[in-house]
């Protein structure tokens, strides 16, 4: 079956047992439970001392792509009684369905997301689930955090982050944990937004959640740079930010 999300988008929804996969009608095929399956020791970003916060992933080779696949686990002190259930209200109300739609409508909008390849939910009981986000590896990319950990950004290169994160903003994108660890760059200095768990659309005139944005990342920021002294952030990288955000660089 498939469900239109968008005008010349579709996702086709596979079912077998308690596991549904959706994945992109362009797709050749629908992606095999092995592109979900974690090996015996999971992988992060490039192992730089900072934790960015990204949690656990691992890598696989899907149609010719490198694709990186998330299992979706809890944060805060709810992780300790269950680390990766969540509440099963219905399908479309999965955290996973709701993600790669998410990311669907952005990549189809020309905005620099990861571009969604599949997702599984795994249905544990009638009111349990948990399941796995893939999507394409960005080619040639680091986390800001991992970036600033070895070296300083110029004040352009800062407006550009700024004005990624203003043109989210501007089409109503609220990204739920906007921190170091889900903003990337590439080789040639393009930045993306990556994770968008609970992420979601509000009005463009709910400024306050595009603050509690803005704040939320100035946060991580200065707490990595008090958490490893050799983390390449100072006060003026903020304002740097914030012109580019503004357009004023």
């Amino acid at each position: 079956m498939s469900t239109a999300m968008q005008p010349s988008m579709e996702v086709e929804v596979q079912r077998s047992g308690s596991s549904v996969v959706l994945y992109c009608s362009q797709l050749n095929s629908c992606p095999d439970p092995v592109l979900f399956s974690q090996p015996a020791q999971s992988t992060e970003f490039a192992a730089t001392g900072v934790n960015t916060g990204r949690g656990q992933v691992h890598y696989r080779d899907f149609e010719g792509h490198a694709v990186v696949v998330r299992h979706y686990r809890r944060g805060g002190a709810i992780r300790h009684l269950s680390a990766d259930r969540y509440i099963y209200s219905g399908l479309n109300r999965t955290r996973m369905w709701r993600e790669f739609e998410l990311l669907l409508q952005l990549h189809a909008e020309g905005l620099p997301v990861p571009v969604p390849v599949a997702a599984r939910i795994e249905q544990l009981s009638w009111f349990q689930y948990c399941g796995d986000l893939a999507t394409r590896k960005i080619a040639d990319a680091r986390t800001l955090a991992e970036i600033l950990s070895s070296q300083s950004l110029s004040a352009e290169q800062w407006g550009a982050v700024g004005r990624v994160v203003r043109n989210f903003h501007d089409r109503g994108v609220f990204h739920a944990d906007l921190n170091a660890g889900n903003i990337m760059l590439d080789g040639s200095g393009q930045a993306y937004l990556i994770d968008f768990d609970r992420g979601h659309r509000v009005t463009t005139s709910g400024v306050e959640a595009f603050v509690s944005n803005l704040r939320r990342l100035k946060r991580s920021l200065e707490s990595f740079a008090a958490k490893h002294s050799g983390f390449c952030y100072v006060r003026a990288d903020w304002s740097a930010l914030m012109s580019g955000y503004q357009g004023r660089s």
